[in-house]
């Protein structure tokens, strides 16, 4: 594999998982606004809640999983959970035999796991292939 000719690549989530977050949504958003249908006149606290859901489904929606850059890669797993990389913090990168974690082992022997099941699993080898790649040419330059 070689690396990518333009920067940034990147990885989406799942089509069908977003599907079953959108329906999720549509549904707390139906029970909710007709439990409080039931005990108040106005519906305005179902509407936000409604609101919320669907400002968090979007941002899942409009904003990859993964985005690799030249110098590091980040990894948005949920609305606060944005984790930034760099290769040249990274020596080794390992997977769990399904390819579901991701465990980065840093230069001080610290590791980290991270869950890549949300991307497709057509993408999950490419997208280790790539980081592999970046962190072993850091690692050659860092030699020389």
């Amino acid at each position: 594999m070689k690396l990518p000719k333009s920067y940034p690549v990147y990885f989406e989530r799942r089509k069908w998982l977003m599907l079953v977050l959108l329906a999720i949504v549509i549904v707390s958003g139906v029970i909710t606004y007709y439990s409080f249908k039931a005990y108040t006149v106005y519906h305005i606290y179902s509407a936000f809640i409604f609101a919320v859901s669907l400002v968090y489904l979007s941002w899942l929606y409009f904003n990859p999983f993964c985005a690799l850059h030249k110098e590091h890669f980040e990894i948005n797993s949920g609305l606060f959970s944005h984790k930034k990389f760099t290769y040249r913090d990274i020596q080794k990168i390992e997977t769990d035999k399904n390819q579901k974690i991701l465990i980065l082992i840093f230069n001080d022997f610290d590791s980290i796991m991270i869950s890549i099941k949300p991307i497709h699993k057509t993408k999950r080898s490419e997208f280790i292939e790539l980081i592999k790649i970046h962190v072993f040419k850091d690692l050659l330059e860092r030699d020389e």
